[in-house]
Parts: structure tokens; C-alpha cells; sequence
């Protein structure tokens, strides 16, 4: 085996499964149909790692979110560097050390190829704009740094990292990758150059799911059709797993809290919280809690609030469904002043 491969068993074991909190992965011995066929093409393009594995109890979810991610970080390999820049600095604004380390790992190598590096002005100011996307308001979003035919993807990027970012800092831990700073090195210059420059053909991942309407708040995508319609496919998946799993009045609750939230941290005060859950029932309360703290600051969710709300709701899909809602309730949200400006 030589070096890079052994690099790449590496970085499987540091990401292993085992990291997950909460849900049991499926794993890639295991997966079958539509599972399957998902990771087969997450690992050909990207890694399959715990992000993927912890949706693995809703394939179409993970599919649907899979297609999203794709086309819009991975597609097209031009602007990689400046896509990564954008997912680190969402991480960094979303408080997820996970993300923030990984991408900042990914955008190490993707410059490596390249005569472009992390001070390059293009990148600086791709991250710049990151870190501004929860600050609705804020001049850099009037004038983004790219294109309006780059913006499909660039703002795609984002609106991925402010859905995964919640569900990495739920159920995952702290950053996967070695500290040491010659392992880390080894791996950027194999692991995550090879990565970061895959060579992946847009629209590849359409063909997971089925054809989806393009909702109307997707319209900012709409100049780059492979992003529109994986967009769609994944709103279409986070409804219906939402129509299944999530109670009712938590959605309705949810949905009206996160429309009139715009991008602040709560902090750790919990006035707010115990104030809005008690619009539902008892019985609610617990998954109530979940959703607002998952949409509004998912680090501080911990065991004691997955444990209520598992004594109601016990299985698996009902646990990613309900955090997975509330992600995607949070990243609709933020699009809202992303693309209305």
C-alpha cells in the first residue's frame, strides 16, 4: 500500500463511525439500494465520512443532502479554493470546530496544486463573505466577491455549511484530524490535494433521486441548473422525512420562530427557550427544545435534551428528521437575506 492510501485508512479511522453520537450508522458493508448507490458516489467524489454516515437512517435525506453538497462545493473544479474558503468561514460563524478544521484542511489542499494561496485577495474576501452570512445587513452581502455566474455555487456552498455545520455540532465531536503538525501536512499534501481536486462532472448526483419542482426561495440558483434541481431534490427529502417524523406543532412552532430569527446567537441564556416551547404541549416540550436549539445554536445541545426527547421518541429516523428539519429551517432562513439584498 503506498503512502497516500495508507494516508487515506488513515483519515477513515480518525473519521470512524464510532464518533457518532446518539444515532447507529449504517455502514458501507451494510448498505444496500438507494444507501448504497449514495455512498458509492460520495466516496468516488469527495470521502465518506461520519457528515454522510450519520444521516444513514433516511437514504433519501442523505441523498437529497448529498446531491445539494455536491453540486455545489464539488461540481466544476474551478473557484475550489475560494468554495472552501466559504465552507470554513460558515463553519467558523456556526461555532463548528469540526467543519471549521476539515475545510480548512480541504482549502490547504486545494490551493497546494495551484499558484494561488490562503492570502490570495479572491479567497480572503470568498471567507470574508462567509463570515458575514449571519449578519443580515452586513455591506459585503450587497457585494458579494464573485460573479453572478459563479453565485449559484458560491452561495450553495454556504447554504450546505449552515445546514451541515448544525448537524456535525450534534452529533459529532470535535475536529477528526491529527494535530500534529507533520501528520497534518502528509495528509494535505496527499489526502486533501487529491480531495479538493477531484474532477467531478456537474450533475452527476440528479440521477440519485427523482425529478423535484424547483421551490420559489431556490430562484437564486435557477442560472445554474444542476444546483437548482439538487437543491430541490433535498428540500423535497427534508419535507417529506419532516411530514413523516417531526410533530406538527413542533414544525408550526419551529417554522415561526425561525422566520422572525435573524442570525443571532442566544448564547446560553435559556429564557427564550423556555418561554417559546411553552406555545406547545407537554408532551411536545422536549422535541420543541431540540428543533429551536438545532436551528438557533446547536453546540449547546447535549445529552440530557436528545434523552427527552428519545423517551417520546425513540427511534433513529424520528431523532435525524427532527434535527435535520430544524437545519434546514435555519439554512432556508439565512438564504432569505443571502439572495434578498
Amino acid at each position: 500500500m503506498g503512502p497516500s492510501l495508507l494516508l487515506e485508512d488513515a483519515f477513515h479511522r480518525w473519521t470512524s463511525r464510532r464518533q457518532i453520537r446518539y444515532v447507529r450508522a449504517v455502514g458501507l458493508r451494510e448498505a444496500d439500494g438507494l444507501l448504497r448507490s449514495t455512498y458509492d458516489q460520495i466516496r468516488r467524489d469527495f470521502l465518506l465520512a461520519p457528515p454522510w454516515l450519520l444521516h444513514s437512517c433516511l437514504p433519501e435525506l442523505l441523498a437529497g443532502f448529498w446531491c445539494a453538497f455536491r453540486e455545489s462545493l464539488i461540481a466544476a473544479p474551478a473557484n475550489r479554493a475560494q468554495r472552501e474558503a466559504i465552507a470554513e468561514g460558515v463553519a467558523e460563524t456556526n461555532r463548528c470546530p469540526y467543519c471549521a478544521d476539515v475545510h480548512s484542511f480541504m482549502l490547504d489542499g486545494a490551493v497546494l496544486r495551484t499558484s494561488q494561496s490562503r492570502t490570495d485577495s479572491t479567497i480572503a474576501a470568498c471567507r470574508e463573505w462567509a463570515l458575514a452570512t449571519r449578519t443580515p445587513g452586513a455591506a459585503i452581502l450587497r457585494q458579494p466577491p464573485f460573479s453572478n455566474t459563479d453565485a449559484p455555487q458560491m452561495i450553495g456552498t454556504a447554504l450546505v455549511f449552515h445546514y451541515l455545520n448544525r448537524m456535525v455540532s450534534v452529533y459529532l465531536g470535535d475536529s477528526p484530524l491529527p494535530s500534529q503538525r507533520l501528520a497534518r501536512a502528509a495528509a494535505t499534501a496527499t489526502l486533501g490535494a487529491r480531495i479538493a481536486n477531484i474532477q467531478a462532472n456537474p450533475g452527476e448526483s440528479l440521477a440519485l433521486l427523482p425529478h423535484a419542482p424547483v421551490p420559489e426561495w431556490l430562484n437564486w440558483a435557477n442560472s445554474n441548473a444542476a444546483v437548482a434541481k439538487a437543491f430541490a431534490r433535498f428540500a423535497a427529502a427534508a419535507e417529506e422525512a419532516a411530514g413523516e417524523y417531526v410533530p406538527g406543532d413542533v414544525r408550526e412552532l419551529l417554522d415561526k420562530h425561525v422566520a422572525a430569527w435573524s442570525g443571532e446567537d442566544p448564547g446560553l441564556d435559556s429564557a427564550w427557550l423556555n418561554n417559546a416551547i411553552t406555545s406547545v404541549s407537554p408532551a411536545s416540550q422536549p422535541a420543541a427544545k431540540l428543533a429551536l436549539l438545532t436551528a438557533c445554536a446547536a453546540y449547546r445541545v447535549d445529552e440530557q435534551t436528545v434523552a427527552a426527547f428519545r423517551k417520546r421518541h425513540p427511534s433513529d429516523a424520528e431523532l435525524v428528521a427532527l434535527t435535520a428539519w430544524a437545519s434546514y429551517a435555519a439554512m432556508r432562513r439565512t438564504a432569505s437575506w443571502l439572495v434578498d439584498v
